[in-house]
């Protein structure tokens, strides 16, 4: 059997691979269902993203209201009061961008009942929408 990709669509949301993958086996096996998930990401990264969410909660704090819990400012607050505006973006940004990378798995794993059709994280590479999809209709077409 022969599984053609289908063509890019013009919603970002639709341009994921779990979206692309879930398009093409609806137009192979209508009855086919695609459930999908986000990869568990590790305790330590988990603890890490948490901790720096923290921390960028608390620089804001500091920045926007730390003269009520300093009497005297340190040198430091002062200077993130200084430039309340660039603080604060930097702040969110910077934290964000962080959190945001120790969230991020790499993974992106297919499996048809139970049995690994597919996986990044051992590959090492992005998966090829083409072979997924016919290891999908493989796997199907055996189990019935």
């Amino acid at each position: 059997m022969q599984v053609r990709a289908p063509p890019l669509l013009s919603s970002s949301a639709e341009l994921t691979p779990r979206a692309q993958v879930r398009r093409a086996l609806e137009e192979h096996a209508p009855g086919l269902e695609v459930v999908g998930s986000n990869y568990p990401m590790s305790p330590l990264k988990a603890f890490l993203a948490k901790l720096v969410t923290g921390a960028q909660m608390g620089v804001l704090g500091l920045t926007l209201g730390g003269e009520q819990l300093f009497p005297v400012r340190p040198p430091w607050l002062k200077a993130l009061q200084e430039s309340k505006l660039q603080s604060c973006l930097m702040a969110w940004f910077a934290g964000n961008m962080v959190s945001q990378n120790l969230r991020a798995t790499g993974a992106f794993e297919v499996y048809y009942d139970g049995v690994t059709l597919f996986s990044k994280l051992d590959s090492g590479r992005a998966p090829e929408l083409a072979l997924v999809v016919r290891d999908i209709m493989a796997a199907h077409a055996k189990r019935q």
